[in-house]
């Protein structure tokens, strides 16, 4: 499992915090909006919308915070 993310934002700590309390290990992976590397051509193609946070689990991708949770 994998978490694409920023560490300030509150989507991504709502993600991150309920990750933790339920012992899901993923793998995390810091993504800054800022700088535009959420727009690479390799997580663009898992995530046309290119919003943050992403999680993955093999071939399911989620997006929506709620769903992530």
């Amino acid at each position: 499992m994998q978490l694409y993310h920023h560490p300030y934002s509150l989507d991504s700590q709502k993600v991150r915090l309920a990750l933790e309390e339920k012992n899901i290990d993923y793998t995390s992976f810091h993504l800054n909006p800022l700088t535009g590397k959420n727009l690479n051509s390799a997580f663009f193609r898992r995530n046309p919308t290119a919003r943050l946070p992403l999680f993955q689990n093999g071939s399911v991708v989620l997006t929506d915070t709620v769903e992530i949770i």
